[in-house]
């Protein structure tokens, strides 16, 4: 087996670690979103609050309170 230099083997580390952070960042977007789309709602760009509920549901399909505020 051929030895892996020291370099590779950091940037394999960092990669890796930075695979498993963005699988977290999902629902850390998918909270911006929700409290964007209310913050918008309450001023009144119901458009944009829409658009924000829509991007909720691009990540989470079945999220049931974006699914009641596109009803709204």
């Amino acid at each position: 087996m051929l030895p892996i230099a020291p370099l590779s083997k950091k940037l394999l580390i960092l990669a890796l670690v930075s695979m498993l952070a963005a699988c977290g960042g999902s629902e850390e977007r998918k909270a911006n979103y929700m409290k964007e789309g209310k913050q918008l709602f309450d001023a009144g760009d119901y458009q944009k609050a829409m658009l924000s509920y829509k991007n909720v549901l691009q990540i989470d399909p079945k999220d049931v309170e974006a699914i009641r505020w596109l009803k709204h």
